[in-house]
């Protein structure tokens, strides 16, 4: 199954790729109790596992959630929770690495996100595996993989809750992470069970519709955040390196006097430039610059990535919630 996603690719100064085109990840396979595999997958996976254990790993690698065989190659990936990513030759039953997924430290976060994780005491650098609501249903296939520059060599791509991380096999790192959502903001019931523990006679420009999650003190109001980010690959400032740019919008919950929903705190652009050891960097780039190439390119909110749903019976439409007229900002609607 293909894993096709619109994030528009365009590589002016290359002249090994189109203009613009479609980057194509391949989805791995959910690991799942008396699930039914392929004949090669039969074959395999006893490798594998005879190579895991043969390194000293059987014990210490805890449950198994998705594996993959990169096309053309006899190298395998299995992904375990914790997160790991084991791969192996099952052609010479050789371990090829074994490596922990981590936090990415140059992810792109708004420091206002920053502040509640704090708030809370919670790490903002802790990778769940799973998130409460998963974002249009990615994290069902945890494990992918495709070519991100379009240079021919293959990269893995990991949906660990809120975040896309991209392993390079070839770097043996992360070399960058895509913050989805954030989601911190209750929905309208939980919010509503908050008012009891508000002042009494507290006035309706200080309670929010959506309550922040990261809000210990139950007395005190603290309208919600919701945040979501999107990427484009190309070479925009065309020097023959490939970029990455993000572009990220935060919302706040309304409060009870103005209409239910939320509103734009701010748009924030990145642009992120893939270094010499494969891993990408962030530059200092003024926004307006960021802005004119994506406005050349015709680079909009819906294109960027993620954009469709994989949920049952949304597939292929945008994902709902990045798109919602409960954030009033026509850019998402576009």
């Amino acid at each position: 199954m293909k894993f096709l996603k619109n994030i528009i690719i365009s590589l002016v100064g290359l002249s090994i790729l189109n203009f613009s085109q479609a980057l194509e990840f391949v989805d791995g396979t959910r690991q799942e109790f008396g699930m039914n595999f392929t004949d090669e997958q039969r074959l395999a996976l006893p490798v594998i596992s005879k190579a895991i254990k043969a390194a000293g790993l059987g014990n210490k690698l805890g449950m198994s959630v998705s594996f993959l065989n990169m096309a053309e190659t006899n190298d395998w990936y299995r992904l375990y929770e914790g997160p790991f990513i084991v791969g192996v030759d099952v052609s010479q039953s050789k371990l090829l690495g074994n490596w922990p997924i981590k936090y990415w430290p140059s992810e792109a976060i708004e420091t206002e996100v920053l502040q509640r994780y704090d708030r809370v005491r919670v790490s903002y650098d802790n990778l769940m595996m799973k998130p409460t609501y998963p974002l249009g249903c990615l994290n069902d296939t945890p494990l992918r993989y495709g070519d991100l520059e379009g240079d021919g060599i293959k990269e893995l791509v990991v949906v660990v809750g809120n975040r896309l991380l991209v392993f390079s096999p070839a770097a043996e790192k992360i070399v960058f992470s895509l913050n989805m959502r954030v989601d911190d903001w209750m929905i309208e019931e939980d919010t509503q069970a908050h008012l009891e523990y508000y002042p009494p006679g507290l006035e309706k420009r200080f309670i929010p519709y959506f309550q922040s999650g990261a809000n210990p003190d139950y007395a005190t109001e603290l309208p919600g955040y919701r945040g979501y980010g999107k990427m484009y690959v190309g070479d925009y400032d065309n020097n023959g390196r490939t970029d990455i740019l993000v572009w990220r919008k935060l919302y706040m919950s309304t409060t009870l006097i103005s209409a239910k929903g939320f509103t734009n705190v701010r748009d924030s652009f990145y642009h992120f430039e893939k270094s010499d050891d494969g891993e990408y960097q962030q530059q200092i780039t003024p926004d307006v610059l960021i802005e004119g190439w994506m406005r050349a390119e015709n680079l909009t909110w819906s294109n960027g990535f993620p954009n469709k749903s994989e949920c049952g019976g949304q597939e292929g439409k945008l994902i709902p919630e990045m798109h919602d007229p409960l954030l009033n900002d026509p850019e998402v609607l576009l």
